[in-house]
């Protein structure tokens, strides 16, 4: 056994003491009534399958689902919601987020609602949280979005220091009912491992390519998902003429991780608060050396040549555009503009302006030149990707992000899309139908159809003829139950 120095031990004992401070569902305390069946009257339907859009159209909900859709429904006993000739849409699904680091997660579920996601893959679960899930004891009401997928433990170096422990907890994770496994930090070797073994007991594994791994390889071995563009931007390293020597120089896992205990990981992540804040604080000069190598040697036909072989592995990909732009280029005033940061707490903001100024002194007007232009390159790539069938789906990295306002961010992602160069279409069906499949929940979400969840966004405006029409959100329903986005938004006040 790993001998532990006293400080760990005390954050341990400082861990366990935390531990019965999480909200549970019994904690809320509120019942909710069920949802009274309505009929959304003269609205046009998207298909974000096909971007067709029906005639004026008639929707009856009840029991959270979608039962009938006629040109008229004549049922004088159902409350009748007049649309006149808005578009009716399946809610949106932010695929990147990180609910449960807040012990109470109320606030961000209402900013999600009022923003028109209906649904959430949260990507850093734990052990806790798959039991509370099993029992039903997260909190999360009916009337809130949903939980559509939750792995277990983040594989770090200490808790998957070598590939044996790696192999160990992929199975301890699907023994525990998570839906996949979440690679957050790992050696090349650990990666592999993992990837070996997931595909032998049938666990999707997905989450952040290391630095020092070709991501070609990672999608011939069976990753599913690829956040963020890979880490320590291997998705631009991939296709440079020098990609060796560039693969080889990115940072690796300091050794010194690999003694933490485990069950202090919970707790790492407030020791390593403004890293999480922004993960780009404490970029090295010898990092932004080799950034400016990927960037000379970046070969615009090796990329193409990578997404189609991503795209032929079935390998997605989760840009989270959002999350690049305000941790790279978080020394931006826009980032700290918006006027949705009144939703963020004065102490949280004050940490992130901490973090941003230490930031922007410690860059050289070289250097912010630079990660300007990784970023144009990044928004590139993902246009590359979509021309080459690589699917990918829409996520913001809320909560804890520095800059990432949940709920809002989301639409930030969109206009990040649209900048990237993808079609208002495109950007919808990211938002909606391809998180569904990915996630194979298809059936049930995705697309506005008779027998599906009652989880939908009405718009003012037609979102295929502006990604900017994504934004005009009328009203929101989760489950069946409908409320207007200026109720949601007066609320949060």
């Amino acid at each position: 056994m790993k001998k532990l120095p006293i400080l760990f031990i005390v954050l341990l004992i400082f861990a366990a003491c935390q531990h019965s401070e999480r909200l549970t569902k019994s904690d809320l305390n509120q019942e909710l009534k069920a949802a009274s069946p309505i009929i959304l009257s003269q609205v046009h339907i998207i298909n974000p399958t096909n971007g067709q859009i029906s005639e004026l159209s008639d929707v009856l909900i009840e029991n959270g689902k979608i039962t009938a859709i006629e040109s008229n429904i004549d049922s004088s006993d159902v409350a009748r919601i007049n649309m006149k000739g808005k578009y009716l849409i399946p809610g949106f699904i932010d695929m990147h987020t990180h609910v449960f680091n807040e012990m109470d997660p109320r606030k961000t579920l209402n900013l999600f609602k009022a923003y028109g996601i209906t649904g959430f893959r949260e990507m850093a679960g734990s052990t806790e949280l798959l039991k509370m899930r099993a029992n039903g004891e997260l909190p999360i009401l009916t009337n809130q979005p949903q939980l559509l997928a939750m792995p277990g433990d983040l594989l770090m170096p200490n808790t998957a220091g070598d590939p044996e422990e790696a192999v160990e907890k992929v199975r301890q994770q699907k023994a525990e009912g998570a839906d996949f496994v979440k690679i957050a930090w790992v050696t090349p070797e650990v990666f592999y491992a993992t990837l070996a073994e997931g595909k032998q007991i049938g666990m999707r594994i997905l989450g952040h390519v290391p630095g020092q791994v070709d991501m070609e390889m990672a999608a011939d071995s069976g990753l599913v998902s690829v956040e963020h563009l890979g880490m320590n931007f291997s998705g631009l390293a991939v296709a440079s003429t020098k990609k060796e020597e560039l693969l080889a120089q990115a940072p690796s896992v300091p050794s010194i991780m690999k003694y933490m205990p485990e069950f202090a990981t919970g707790l790492a992540h407030e020791m390593i608060e403004k890293k999480l804040i922004n993960p780009m604080q404490g970029f090295s000069p010898e990092e932004f050396v080799r950034t400016t190598k990927i960037l000379e040697t970046y070969d615009q036909q090796k990329s193409i040549m990578a997404a189609k072989h991503y795209a032929s592995a079935g390998m997605w990909q989760s840009p989270t555009l959002i999350r690049l732009k305000t941790s790279m280029l978080a020394f931006e005033q826009d980032n700290q503009s918006v006027s949705q940061l009144q939703y963020i707490s004065p102490e949280e903001i004050a940490k992130w302006k901490e973090v941003t100024k230490s930031y922007d002194e410690s860059l050289t007007k070289e250097q912010k030149d630079l990660l300007k232009m990784v970023y144009s390159k990044e928004l590139e790539l993902v246009k590359l990707f979509a021309d080459q069938g690589v699917k990918m789906f829409a996520g913001s990295d809320a909560v804890t992000a520095g800059w990432v306002v949940p709920g809002y961010s989301l639409h930030q992602e969109f206009d990040e899309l649209e900048k990237a160069g993808l079609s208002p279409l495109q950007v919808l069906q990211m938002a909606t139908i391809n998180g569904a499949e990915f996630l194979g929940k298809d059936e049930d979400l995705g697309t506005v159809a008779v027998g599906k969840m009652a989880n939908l966004v009405i718009l003012k405006e037609n979102p295929l003829e502006s990604v900017q029409n994504l934004h005009s959100i009328d009203a929101v329903i989760i489950n069946g139950y409908y409320d207007e986005q200026k109720t949601l938004l007066d609320a949060l006040e």
